[in-house]
């Protein structure tokens, strides 16, 4: 599940297309500068609808992830060869994340 969007991004979604219209212009960085500065502008009981969005939203969240993690877990123990295959590959990239962040930490100290 993807996790909730924040109360900012709540208003930012509502809000998004009027903004557009009002201004003119499709430029992100000009739309995006005007709903924050919106945002930054409402008052606390304003902003209690997109809190309520937001609560809802997370709540939502949660109980599909209880959801999730109880079809994963019954996924895995109807497959432990996916578990250990899934356990070799995240072994070999932390190797190879070892093995950049070793390759990265002799930059610009005399190796070559």
């Amino acid at each position: 599940p993807k996790r909730p969007l924040s109360t900012y991004f709540l208003y930012m979604n509502e809000m998004r297309d009027a903004v557009k219209e009002e201004l003119g212009t499709n430029a992100v960085k000009e739309v995006t500068r005007e709903i924050a500065q919106r945002y930054n502008k409402l008052s606390d009981e304003e902003r209690a609808k997109y809190r309520a969005l937001g609560d809802r939203a997370k709540a939502d969240y949660e109980a599909a992830m209880k959801t999730y993690e109880v079809e994963m877990n019954r996924f895995r123990r109807a497959n432990p060869e996916w578990v250990a295959e899934q356990e070799r590959i995240a072994a070999l990239n932390a190797e190879i994340d070892d093995a950049s962040s070793v390759a990265s930490s002799r930059k610009g100290i005399g190796y070559r």
